[in-house]
């Protein structure tokens, strides 16, 4: 699969930083067309900090142990460098239909987890 604005070599982020081999190519389709067509309409690079992630990894970073939204491949953290640039890619993801969101200084989580609680918005 390809797509306008990722891609397996320019996108480092993507990757499981435990160095297990996952990476974009293991982010699930329709999540990824959705992240695509959002990044198009903000008209903002969306720098990944953190995509897929293996279950063990995950449970090193994250409170959300072995089963997080980001061992599912639907998930990523965008790396957000103003204020303008943080309120255009929300209002992109919200227009292609996320709803689960973690917002940090830094970055904003997106997910698309059906196993976890839909519209929600939390603070890291």
């Amino acid at each position: 699969m390809t797509y306008k604005y990722f891609s397996i070599s320019g996108d480092p982020g993507f990757r499981c930083q435990c160095g297990c081999g996952l990476g974009l190519a293991d982010m699930d389709r329709h999540f990824m067309r959705r992240l695509d067509r959002s990044r198009e309409k903000s008209g903002v690079p969306f720098i990944i900090t953190s995509g897929i992630r293996c279950p063990v990894h995950n449970n090193r970073v994250s409170v959300t142990g072995f089963h997080g939204p980001h061992t599912t491949g639907m998930a990523v953290d965008i790396a957000t460098q103003s204020s303008r640039a943080r309120l255009k890619i929300r209002r992109a993801l919200i227009q292609e239909g996320f709803h689960r969101f973690g917002s940090h200084s830094e970055f904003i989580h997106v997910d698309d987890s059906p196993e976890h609680d839909p519209n929600v918005e939390w603070w890291y």
